[in-house]
């Protein structure tokens, strides 16, 4: 692959991971020993785990990678790299090499499945060159994710190259890591409930209160995102509706507190917008925490509600976000002299403190609730959700 395609391809798993730590750019790119890299980058020598290996008859896609014919015999070897001081694995790797190219020396070493490739190429004194084939962005299954200790939100970098030798292929290898896995900033990662509101109690105001709120939070759909310090705020994953509130949540919580920057921000995965689901508060909830965390700060979910703008109504998006449960909450005073004069959702009652919490209990684990999304599109938002009001 031309080396401006493979940039252009890094550029494209930015779009959605955010920048990529420089040495994982080096990682993807190289023609050179991975192994001779992350030594000089974890300063440990890296020792090869194996996971398996055996001989088996080249299926037609390998046979093709390797210009072979089907059947005939390739050693299948799958090995973790990992940091010999730590035990820590920097990267899982499946090769393929077809036997009736290997010298005995060298056939002999890789079947102690114990060195890394680099390191028999150099002792065998083998003249080759490393032929990149792709390189993407992957979700692995639980195995590859649980050798990391990766959730399911995590994407993999997947990097596929030929170890050509005499212009034939000696060998085909793709090798897998977590993006920005190590090496980069810390990174912050914040999980939302979403919740299912089941109405609010009083939009008349009559007994000198509005509002109050009944809801349930769910553990599924979730809000994930995450975050490391930046000097501006950026913000990767989502559509525009998203990036803008997690920009305006940033932006309230580094003017509230003087932070002196802010950070990128990186949106996994979120619950359907404007369905009924609380995604808004949880994104934006979820935002604020990840800046407090990451700049040492500590604020109550209450007020950090307020300073993004969120439970200027209804309480149970901000309860759920902090307590989970089946949750009551007690409305805001109303009139002249109260928290609200008017009937407004949240979005349009800026710096109005979340309701108090008048009850909350564990939500039965036996119970189970079915949520069904209607396919009709984004419900009601912004001015639109006012006029309702």
């Amino acid at each position: 692959m031309p080396s401006a395609q493979l940039r252009d391809r890094i550029r494209m798993i930015e779009e959605v991971t955010g920048p990529l730590p420089p040495f994982q750019t080096v990682l993807l790119l190289t023609d050179g020993s991975v192994t001779t890299l992350l030594e000089a980058i974890s300063g440990a020598e890296v020792c090869v785990r194996t996971v398996a290996q055996d001989v088996v008859p080249a299926g037609e896609q390998v046979a093709a990678r390797l210009d072979i014919r089907p059947g005939d015999p390739v050693n299948h070897r799958v090995v973790e790299l990992v940091n010999c001081t730590t035990g820590g694995i920097l990267i899982y790797a499946v090769s393929h090499t077809p036997l009736g190219r290997l010298e005995p020396g060298f056939r002999d070493d890789l079947m102690r499945a114990d060195i890394p490739i680099g390191k028999i190429l150099k002792k065998h004194r083998i003249e080759s060159r490393r032929e990149i084939s792709d390189i993407r962005l992957v979700s692995p299954g639980p195995d590859i994710r649980g050798r990391f200790g990766a959730g399911p939100e995590t994407r993999f970098l997947s990097r596929t190259y030929r170890i050509i030798r005499n212009d034939l292929p000696f060998m085909a290898i793709e090798e897998l890591f977590p993006a920005g896995s190590w090496g980069r900033e810390p990174r912050i990662r914040v999980r939302a409930p979403s919740r299912i509101h089941l109405g609010l109690i009083d939009l008349h105001g009559g007994l000198g209160r509005v509002d109050g709120g009944i809801g349930i939070a769910l553990e599924s759909p979730e809000t994930v995102l995450e975050a490391e310090r930046s000097p501006v705020c950026r913000v990767y994953g989502g559509d525009e509706g998203q990036a803008a509130r997690v920009r305006q949540a940033a932006e309230a919580v580094v003017s509230r507190f003087g932070i002196p920057g802010s950070a990128a921000v990186t949106i996994l995965r979120t619950p359907p917008q404007h369905a009924g689901l609380g995604a808004g508060t949880a994104l934006s909830l979820a935002t604020g925490t990840a800046l407090c965390k990451l700049y040492g700060i500590s604020v109550p979910v209450e007020d950090l509600a307020r300073i993004v703008g969120r439970g200027g109504t209804s309480g149970i998006g901000t309860a759920a976000f902090s307590t989970g449960g089946l949750i009551v909450d007690g409305g805001h005073s109303f009139g002249q002299y109260g928290e609200k004069a008017g009937f407004r959702p949240s979005s349009a009652s800026p710096g109005v403190r979340p309701p108090p919490v008048i009850a909350r209990h564990p939500f039965p684990d036996e119970w189970q609730i079915l949520l069904v999304l209607p396919l009709l599109g984004p419900g009601v938002s912004g001015t639109g959700e006012q006029d309702i009001f």
